[in-house]
């Protein structure tokens, strides 16, 4: 199961009417933050974060619905966090830490 367009759009429409959170764990403006970096991310790294993230999927799971092993979803997956972690950043820096 794919990530296409339209559930990206559904996520960014339910991010942007979601209540503010405030405090010393989030940061104004983060759900912001979150929506534009997912937008930079590749539909195969928005497709495993969905999986493992939003559905909670296991790895394995993850795999035999990407059909790739267990073992490459949990790498798939933790270069998609990375390259999200990435993406959010160089969104809060108004584009302009490094993409890697």
């Amino acid at each position: 199961m794919a990530v296409d367009d339209t559930a990206v759009e559904h996520g960014r429409r339910a991010l942007a009417e979601a209540p503010s959170l405030t405090g010393s764990h989030r940061a104004p403006g983060s759900a912001a933050l979150l929506v534009a970096a997912l937008a930079d991310l590749s539909p195969r790294h928005r497709s495993v974060l969905w999986l493992g993230v939003v559905e909670g999927r296991s790895p394995e799971e993850i795999g035999a619905d990407l059909g790739i092993s267990g073992a490459a979803a949990s790498a798939l997956l933790r270069r998609a966090r990375e390259a999200l972690r990435t993406a959010r950043d160089a969104a809060g820096d108004g584009g302009l830490a490094a993409t890697g």
